[in-house]
């Protein structure tokens, strides 16, 4: 086969010649990269403070090294079809068609492994510090529509290269497009929703919520639906994102776990206020769960139906906390109270009932 192609087609031998070179060339580029990515790259890149760039260089290693096989395979290629007797050739025009698809496959690849990296590199990096439930299960619905979108347009520039007209299916696609956000509208804009909680970050998994009805729980996870609240009761409230994002929440764990206490109680008229504030102060200041910074003050508020109306303001370690410290707190005031001879009215009224013509009090 060599004598012959020497006899009759002389004057293409050193375009053959160098067409080969191309191709022994870019399979020795390759393996010299692997090398590097092995021996030179790899190594600095373990010795960052971030994994992104050892993750890409880990996942993009191979198919960097076909994408470069490839090029080479396709300007090889691109000479042999120009030299007889392979410009006749319908066997090269196919290999070239084929290493030409090749290339676009591979470039997908390379893609691919990019992406790959970066979206692994968020999970183990960046979200498991986050700790969100809709991290873990949102990022990978988000690789895998990437995904598709890197195959589409690998898909279409493989048509466009054998002059299939593309019109038409991009038309299909943006009729079908349309039709599906019309039909999950709903679900994607809970995803969308989702998507702002955890940017926006109003709540983590864990925070104490009050929602706009009023009720109170603890955030359990965050999905890429709904929202699911653990109650007070400790039921499972499952609310969806769309919904939580148009309303009103009230966030007790931000900006810290303390919270501020109101606590109102009466003493009968007569009574020393100032007492009163002396004694209930020092309840506030023997309780270990409530903070001295700021100091428990207690206010005497106004003069009631029936009693002095006081006003005591304290803060707690921790909201979940509050349940126990009023009990705790209004046990020892009715105890420290009646032992003080401090009395605690209930509320009195004067009641006059008319008899005949002459009203008779009681």
């Amino acid at each position: 086969m060599r004598d012959w192609f020497v006899t009759r087609y002389p004057e293409h031998l050193w375009q053959l010649a160098i067409t080969l070179l191309i191709v022994a060339s870019s399979v020795a580029i390759a393996l010299l990269l692997r090398l590097a990515w092995r021996f030179a790259f790899l190594p600095v890149a373990r010795r960052t403070q971030t994994n992104v760039d050892q993750m890409l260089l880990e996942r993009t290693a191979k198919p960097a090294s076909f994408a470069l096989v490839c090029v080479g395979a396709q300007i090889a290629m691109q000479r042999l079809v120009r030299i007889p007797p392979f410009d006749q050739s319908f066997v090269a025009y196919l290999v070239a068609e084929a290493v030409g698809v090749l290339f676009v496959l591979a470039l997908a690849l390379v893609a691919n492994a990019v992406l790959t990296a970066l979206l692994s590199w968020y999970l183990t990096d960046v979200a498991s510090r986050m700790h969100s439930d809709l991290d873990r299960r949102l990022v990978p619905v988000i690789g895998r529509i990437l995904r598709l979108v890197i195959l589409f347009i690998a898909a279409m520039v493989i048509l466009g290269h054998f002059d299939i007209k593309i019109g038409a299916v991009l038309g299909a696609a943006g009729v079908a497009s349309i039709a599906l956000a019309l039909a999950a509208q709903d679900t994607v804009a809970n995803m969308v929703s989702g998507l702002m909680i955890v940017f926006d970050r109003p709540f983590r998994v864990g925070d104490r919520i009050e929602l706009a009805s009023g009720r109170l729980g603890d955030v359990h996870a965050i999905g890429i639906r709904s929202t699911r609240i653990r109650s007070l009761e400790n039921r499972i409230l499952v609310i969806p994102n769309s919904e939580l994002s148009k309303s009103s929440v009230i966030n007790h764990s931000e900006p810290d776990p303390t919270e501020i206490v109101r606590l109102s109680l009466g003493v009968a008229y007569g009574t020393d206020p100032q007492r009163v504030k002396d004694l209930v102060r020092g309840i506030l200041k023997a309780q270990p769960r409530v903070l001295t910074e700021p100091a428990p003050n207690v206010q005497f508020t106004s003069f009631g139906d029936s009693a002095l109306q006081f006003l005591a303001i304290f803060r707690v370690d921790d909201f979940r906390e509050r349940p126990a410290v009023v009990d705790e707190v209004n046990t020892r005031i009715a105890a420290l109270f009646a032992a003080e001879g401090i009395e605690i009215p209930f509320p009195q009224r004067d009641v006059h009932i008319r008899s005949g013509g002459a009203p008779l009090r009681v």
